[in-house]
């Protein structure tokens, strides 16, 4: 139960946010050259994102809730411009770093929208990845079908396991999410083929030496350091799953295991991932 004027309170404080937002939009101008992270949800863009950032002293925005849901399905299915959603929130777009994973989806709006912005692809193995998706919504990876206790964990607003409004069909939640995670890298090789300035970071060589990953990243986007990130490298940017050592079969089981490798397995080749890899790396 709240307290008495706590609704009050957190109605007022939300109305002048709203307010606070709607004057930096009115006064903001859209950095044309920005460097853009994406890659897909739960890949490891908040962190590199994060410390790209920091490690330069670059002021930076990491989520754009413009283009969350199916705000940024409509994008991705060309029913919404997205140059109209950068008109429209030019605060979001005015920073020098803009990290925002939606805008993997449609790769080709944002470089015709910014054609001279350096971007930056995260991409992570698609176990680990799925995985991560469904962890974070205390989601289980081994079942054909979510039962009704487990959807509840799905805000409406949310589009994870839409395949209907992602255009994906698949017979499974498994399958979709790995279909979708083959489209994320299709994202990868249009940002390639529509611009010379896109650099891949693999969520796997991150972990294994944060800085020197940070540190190489930002020579090739010519980013000096300007701050130590030190005490900022082992922060938890996004909340960790309760199944992150877990060996993957004992996570999806031997099928859903099996429907992953074959769906992305030929992606994972080019990026380097072992298919016949049983544990996170």
């Amino acid at each position: 139960m709240s307290l008495p004027g706590a609704d009050i309170a957190h109605s007022a404080v939300s109305t002048l946010k709203g307010i606070l937002y709607r004057v930096r939009h009115l006064t903001a101008s859209v950095n044309e050259r920005p460097i853009i992270v994406v890659g897909n949800q739960k890949s490891g863009t908040s962190a590199i994102a994060h410390l790209l950032a920091d490690y330069g002293a670059l002021s930076k925005t990491v989520d754009i809730p413009p283009l969350w849901g199916y705000n940024g399905l409509d994008v991705m299915r060309g029913d919404l411009n997205f140059d109209q959603i950068v008109h429209d929130y030019p605060y979001f777009f005015s920073k020098d770093l803009l990290k925002e994973p939606m805008m993997t989806f449609f790769p080709e709006q944002v470089v015709a929208r910014f054609p001279t912005a350096k971007y930056v692809f995260v991409a992570r193995d698609p176990r680990a990845n799925i995985r991560s998706l469904l962890d974070s919504r205390h989601l289980p990876g081994d079942r054909k079908t979510l039962r009704e206790e487990d959807r509840q964990h799905l805000s409406p607003a949310r589009t994870l396991l839409d395949g209907e409004a992602w255009q994906i069909p698949a017979d499974n939640y498994i399958e979709l999410l790995a279909k979708r995670w083959v489209r994320a890298i299709q994202g990868l090789r249009s940002l390639r083929s529509s611009t010379s300035k896109c650099l891949l970071i693999k969520y796997e060589d991150f972990v294994e030496e944060k800085y020197q990953c940070v540190r190489r990243a930002a020579s090739a986007l010519n980013i000096s350091e300007r701050s130590d990130i030190s005490e900022k490298l082992d922060v938890a940017f996004q909340p960790r799953g309760s199944h992150r050592g877990e060996n993957w079969e004992a996570f999806f089981g031997q099928e859903n295991l099996s429907l992953i490798t074959t769906i992305c397995g030929d992606e994972m080749d080019q990026l380097g991932y072992d298919r016949s890899q049983r544990r996170p790396y």
